[in-house]
């Protein structure tokens, strides 16, 4: 957009500001609109004597007509001065004909001696028609019971779910892993930001002989406390959610090289080798086993909750029903587990929930047909998505000196080459241009100075390809 004031005898200042001294200024702001506009947002910055709000006035262009739009305005900020105050203030215009080519922004002041000192102009265009790609994976390449009793792993036609007590808290026990090998129709490889999610819907088949009240929805983490607990809440609905969670590996395991059939555990008195796991703000996968901590009770987090077409809440689910996990993109950790996953090639569920009960009769909690099950659905994912290329800048997370030695963490591209650079006064710098770097995990590097022995030493990181 170009800025411009009208009135003859206004000047720049030293300070950047447009300033008239002699007469009230009057402005334009004007800009072209390749794929027209929903949303105009336009806020002022002035010193001294103020605009004249109500001359604040959009005119669009379309197909050769102007076309006028008026908008309140909005006090942002307002500090009082010896010259005058300082006013920020907004304006918006929604709703505009999203056939317009051009736009004008048109104002003045109310007398001389404004200061303009800045602008911001916010234009939210017209969405465009984008292509989403659908990918339909019809059975799971790797799907198993996780329990320490299964004496079939990976070949168990049936996998229950169902929750246990420990001192601590309550624990996801049973539960039930699916794997996808997206890469047979997803390209795999690019940073995982370059995956464009438009939905993510899972799908699993109930197995017979099981008796579970519906809950489509997440109970309060208060409802799972003992009755006795401070903080205890009667639960609000009946029944209890079956939940979607993504999955973990260790003991030198991961999402490439663990197969169904492994063993439970690797290692003594280890802990099992999958689990049920969330990706938090920091993009660590964390163990979500303890789901719910008697200790300190906090919101429980999972991908998606399962939902039963045709069933009302507080009924029972019928046998052989289609469980359907619409996984929730609005959640920035949930969308990076998916994209994680997609860039990885292999993407992992864990179906999981706390009921409780016995097999003696009826069952009381859920249990899935797995694709060894020869007379039942196996589970299935389905994908919309779109694959963009993505610019990832690097960014310093931390420096920690350690006798004469500085390790310089940092984020990128997960293929970049990068150069290093560091000062000790921020006018003399010295290079590094092919730094040997430690890749801590996919696009996490650390770098050594083995030279970092002065009072003070500052780092930046440029990706050079």
């Amino acid at each position: 957009a170009t800025l411009t004031q009208l009135v003859p005898g206004g000047i720049a200042t030293g300070s950047q500001n447009i300033y008239h001294p002699a007469a009230a200024a009057a402005f334009t702001v004007t800009g072209e609109l390749e794929s027209g506009a929903e949303t105009i947002q336009f806020q002022t910055w002035v010193i001294g004597t103020e605009l004249d709000y109500d001359s604040m006035k959009l005119t669009l262009d379309v197909d050769g007509e102007s076309v006028e739009y008026t908008s309140e305005p909005v006090e942002i900020f307002r500090e009082a001065g010896g010259f005058g105050d300082t006013v920020i203030m907004s304006w918006a215009w929604s709703e505009l004909d999203a056939e317009a080519g051009s736009y004008t922004i048109s104002f003045e002041s109310t007398g001389a001696h404004t200061s303009f000192a800045a602008a911001r102009l916010d234009i939210l265009t017209a969405e465009a028609d984008l292509e989403w790609l659908e990918a339909v994976f019809d059975s799971p390449s790797q799907d198993r019971w996780s329990y320490p009793f299964n004496i079939t792993p990976g070949r168990r036609t049936a996998a229950s779910i169902f929750g246990g007590t420990a001192d601590e808290g309550l624990i996801r026990y049973g539960h039930y892993i699916i794997g996808f090998d997206t890469d047979t129709i997803v390209e795999p490889g690019h940073p995982a930001a370059s995956y464009q999610l438009e939905s993510v819907d899972f799908r699993a088949t109930l197995n017979t002989n099981f008796e579970v009240v519906y809950d489509p929805t997440l109970d309060s983490v208060f409802s799972f406390l003992p009755e006795d607990h401070e903080q205890y809440q009667e639960d609000s609905d009946a029944g209890r959610p079956i939940e979607l969670l993504g999955a973990g590996f260790r003991n030198g395991w991961d999402e490439l090289t663990w197969e169904e059939g492994a063993e439970y555990a690797t290692g003594e008195d280890a802990d099992r080798n999958v689990y049920p796991a969330l990706l938090n703000e920091s993009g660590e996968i964390e163990d979500a086993s303890l789901g719910i901590n008697f200790n300190e009770p906090k919101a429980m987090e999972v991908l998606a909750t399962g939902s039963v077409d045709g069933v009302e809440p507080g009924a029972l689910i019928p046998e052989e029903s289609e469980v359907r996990f619409t996984v929730d993109l609005s959640n920035p950790n949930t969308r990076a587990y998916i994209q994680r996953g997609l860039s990885l090639g292999r993407l992992y569920f864990t179906v999981t929930g706390y009921f409780a009960g016995t097999q003696e009769g009826v069952r009381t909690f859920p249990e899935f047909k797995t694709a060894d099950n020869l007379l039942g659905v196996p589970p299935q994912l389905d994908l919309s998505y779109r694959i963009e290329t993505v610019t990832i800048e690097p960014e310093i997370s931390s420096v920690f000196w350690d006798n004469g030695e500085a390790t310089v963490s940092f984020t990128g591209a997960p293929s970049g080459t990068f150069q290093i650079r560091y000062t000790e006064d921020l006018i003399n710098w010295s290079t590094e241009d092919s730094p040997e770097l430690q890749i801590v995990s996919e696009g996490a590097f650390e770098w050594v100075d083995t030279t970092a022995d002065s009072t003070a030493r500052m780092y930046q990181v440029i990706q050079v390809d």
